[in-house]
């Protein structure tokens, strides 16, 4: 029975040992499923904003279903991202999309009254100042783009161990 005794004493240690690389292992791989899964709701916030950027840059189309998928990533951005980037989102990209919609309304209406011919030089004028507002409003919209891209880049670094 001595020998059974020194067999134990030696592998007592080493499957403890063993049972610690595991458990160190398990924690390691759910700290890593976390990064994931926030990884994975982060995306599609981002992926929402940027939808919903690329969608205000074109005139036609309905832009319901964009915008409200939209202002439902803005709900979980707060918890994913924090208040700066949420506040970023619903006044300057918000605001700057708004602002570019009605401006083409704004264009559409004329240009409706000149085709109606209840419009004279001066609808013509306001049709043209409107549009030509248009150009500076988009590439404003995609600066905030480039802003948007800055802002979530930190949080969007996926570093799994």
């Amino acid at each position: 029975m001595p020998n059974l005794t020194a067999v134990v004493s030696i592998f007592a240690p080493v499957l403890a040992a063993l049972g610690l690389l595991i458990a160190h292992r398990q924690w390691r791989t759910a700290q890593n499923k976390l990064k994931l899964d926030l990884f994975e709701k982060r995306l599609r916030v981002y992926e929402a904003v940027d939808k919903f950027i690329m969608s205000q840059l074109r005139k036609h189309g309905d832009k319901t279903q964009v915008e409200q998928e939209f202002l439902e990533a803005l709900r979980s951005a707060r918890w994913l991202f924090g208040k700066p980037i949420v506040s970023f989102c619903n006044s300057t990209i918000w605001g700057t999309a708004m602002e570019l919609q009605e401006l083409w309304e704004e264009a559409d209406i004329y240009k409706k009254d000149l085709d109606e011919e209840r419009g004279d030089q001066e609808t013509l004028n306001k049709r043209s100042i409107a549009i030509g507002k248009i150009p500076e409003l988009k590439r404003s919209l995609m600066n905030h783009r480039k802003q948007w891209e800055e802002l979530v880049a930190p949080y969007m670094a996926l570093q799994i161990k």
